[in-house]
């Protein structure tokens, strides 16, 4: 049996564009905001996912906060750039999914807001989607040779990279630019 040739580029389909949502659609992290306003409106019902933040039960921590939390998604300072780039994939054709470490209700809020995304995965209350984790979750969501491109910010997101066909860097610091040019994929770097 013969080697199948490679697909061209324009049989070849675009990625899903899977994109972070803290620290690259928007320069805080949700839960950071959650946290600051559950603070502010209710001290002790705050303080039992705080508890469980100093416990590492971060998923539980951010489905209890986003359910005590109040976020203004407008006031939100959002990324530009990123969402030209989720906008012009989508104009090309392409799916995107939001792929978020915050919680699932939060990002769905988000996903609506935005109007950007054909999907949302975000963590769950027990699976905290982030790393490692995220990796594994999106590679059996978008499996197959077109698989996923994937847009983010920080060094947690080494391991999804890794697992992506094409990475998309946000606001990178010099180091960690380095690093995701060395993994030998296609690479774009926005700035935040």
């Amino acid at each position: 049996m013969e080697p199948k040739t490679p697909p061209t580029p324009a049989e070849d389909p675009l990625p899903v564009l899977a994109v972070d949502l803290d620290g690259t659609l928007i320069a805080s992290d949700l839960l950071l905001e959650c946290l600051w306003d559950a603070l502010s409106r209710d001290l002790p019902a705050a303080l039992g996912p705080l508890s469980d933040l100093c416990r590492g039960h971060r998923a539980r921590a951010k489905a209890r906060l986003a359910a005590l939390a109040s976020i203004d998604l407008a006031g939100l300072s959002w990324n530009q750039a990123a969402l030209a780039r989720v906008r012009a994939h989508r104009a090309a054709g392409g799916r995107t999914a939001l792929v978020t470490a915050a919680d699932r209700h939060l990002a769905e809020a988000v996903a609506q807001h935005l109007g950007l995304f054909d999907a949302v995965h975000a963590s769950d209350g027990v699976t905290n989607l982030k790393g490692a984790a995220k990796a594994a979750h999106l590679t059996a969501a978008y499996p197959g040779p077109a698989g996923f491109a994937y847009m983010g910010d920080a060094g947690a997101d080494l391991p999804v990279w890794r697992a992506s066909r094409r990475a998309i860097t946000v606001g990178v610091a010099p180091p960690l630019r380095r690093q995701v040019d060395a993994l030998g994929l296609e690479v774009e770097h926005l700035v935040a």
